[in-house]
């Protein structure tokens, strides 16, 4: 956001500081320009304000990466999706008994991915986010057993599908498709975890 003028009132550029360092990673500045006449000479001096010394460091600051932890995940979590924190939770906590955990980095939004032990490597199930949004990992999925095959790709597919709301789209196979765990009924994430435990079984299975 940027206010435009050639003066800037002190009480503007108290606000436009203030909004600065609140706003993350939103910038509100403010641009005076001001004009000087003399004989035969017209100038303009752009001045910008709301770059302190505090906001640079604030904004700095949250680009850098950070490790999540489940403490972090949900406190943020709860502030962005308060509805599905419950939900994820849970989710979490039917993750941890059936893989290892494995948490994001990222600057703005956390995660956590549920690796399910298998051969040669783990496999990557889903990503959780802290705007409230599973990921599904069907895509890298499909790239290996078992669900190379497409009938268990397809069957798992089936089993997501009878969990929401609405149906997975026609390639979902092909992508990573999101679900809004707060868009789910009880009963609806009852058979989304169900559908999950079935996918961790098959693996372990392969």
């Amino acid at each position: 956001m940027l206010f435009v003028a050639d003066h800037i009132p002190k009480e503007l550029k108290r606000i436009v500081e203030f909004l600065n360092v609140q706003m993350d990673p939103a910038e509100v500045l403010a641009l005076e320009i001001r004009q000087y006449i003399g004989e035969n000479l017209k100038t303009f001096v752009p001045t910008i304000i709301g770059q302190t010394s505090e906001a640079e460091v604030r904004k700095s600051a949250t680009k850098k990466e950070r490790l999540w932890d489940e403490s972090s995940f949900m406190v943020a979590l709860r502030d962005k999706d308060p509805k599905g924190e419950p939900y994820a939770r849970r989710l979490l906590d039917w993750a941890s008994a059936h893989s290892t955990i494995w948490w994001g980095r990222g600057s703005l939004h956390g995660s956590f991915v549920p690796m399910i032990s298998s051969t040669p490597k783990a496999q990557a199930l889903l990503a959780m986010y802290t705007f409230g949004k599973v990921q599904l990992y069907l895509k890298p999925l499909s790239a290996k057993a078992p669900f190379s095959d497409a009938e268990k790709m397809q069957q798992a597919i089936e089993l997501i599908n009878a969990a929401l709301p609405s149906p997975l789209p026609s390639d979902a196979a092909a992508k990573t498709p999101q679900v809004r765990l707060a868009d789910l009924s009880e009963q609806e994430f009852a058979r989304f975890l169900s559908a999950l435990e079935w996918m961790v079984q098959t693996i372990h299975a392969a």
